[in-house]
């Protein structure tokens, strides 16, 4: 899951970073709670890596 947590981190950074430049509509993603959406989402796959390891194997 490195691929996706890296791709979540960086839209995070990137939206964060549009948001400060005055781009309103990343400005309502971030009031939405979007970034903290994805981020919670990269913890999820942190504590379940094994998991999603193991099947990705089996496929």
């Amino acid at each position: 899951m490195p691929t996706a947590s890296a791709r979540l981190e960086h839209l995070v950074n990137h939206m964060r970073e549009r948001a400060r430049a005055g781009d309103e509509a990343f400005a309502a993603h971030l009031a939405r709670g979007d970034d903290t959406l994805y981020l919670t989402d990269m913890a999820h796959m942190a504590r379940h890596d094994a998991l999603f390891h193991a099947a990705a194997i089996c496929t």
